[in-house]
């Protein structure tokens, strides 16, 4: 099966059979609001076309996602990995019509995945008060580490309340620099003025605050 990466403004003209968005976008926050998306998924949907909307990231403006559309066409992932930081679980979910969901189903056999992993994910998602608790306590740790970076001479280019994109004409210094200092930041190949910061948890915030005055 042949692949292609396109720029997020080609997709709702896109005529691939399966058009794959992840929503919010991974590693620049970039976002496709759901007034978009679901206009892009009946489009797509009347035309015999699948999407696939990737929410790995959706806690974080939870306001678009679609995982409620019932469209033919759509498919929607979401991931335990993320906001609610079960990663090691590798738990996730697919939405989609019922027929699809059955013939997948099976294809999966009878025990795809382990009662531990569904315990954490059903309790997960019921703690609604620690799903608001958190929600309001990233937004307002990556205020603050937005602040510290523009102190520090980056420039924030994305993100969402769980990451920060950043330019910098000195990236491969200051990753090797907070290397240095224990913290690990995602550079990019293809991008090599760009750097990516993951917000910290509350305890993390002076060494990071150190680390940032530090640079020369």
């Amino acid at each position: 099966v042949a692949t292609r990466l396109i720029a997020p403004d080609q997709a709702a003209a896109s005529q691939a059979g399966v058009l794959v968005v992840v929503n919010p976008n991974n590693p620049d926050g970039r976002l496709i609001r759901r007034a978009d998306l679901i206009a892009m998924a009946r489009a797509r949907s009347k035309a015999g076309r699948w999407l696939v909307a990737d929410e790995s990231f959706i806690e974080c403006a939870p306001g678009d996602s679609v995982s409620d559309l019932a469209e033919p066409g759509l498919i929607v992932l979401r991931s335990f990995g993320k906001f609610y930081g079960l990663a090691g679980v590798r738990l996730g979910f697919m939405l989609a019509a019922p027929e699809l969901i059955r013939r997948l189903r099976a294809l999966q056999g009878d025990w795809p995945v382990g009662a531990d992993a569904l315990t954490l994910g059903l309790g997960a998602y019921a703690d609604e008060a620690w799903r608001r608790r958190t929600e309001a306590a990233l937004a307002e740790r990556a205020d603050r580490l937005d602040d510290l970076l523009a102190r520090a001479g980056f420039q924030i280019i994305g993100g969402t309340s769980l990451f920060r994109m950043t330019r910098t004409p000195h990236a491969a210094r200051w990753f090797q620099h907070l290397c240095r200092a224990g913290i690990l930041t995602r550079p990019f190949d293809h991008t090599p003025d760009a750097l990516r910061f993951g917000v910290p948890a509350e305890r993390d915030f002076p060494r990071l605050r150190r680390a940032l005055e530090t640079f020369g």
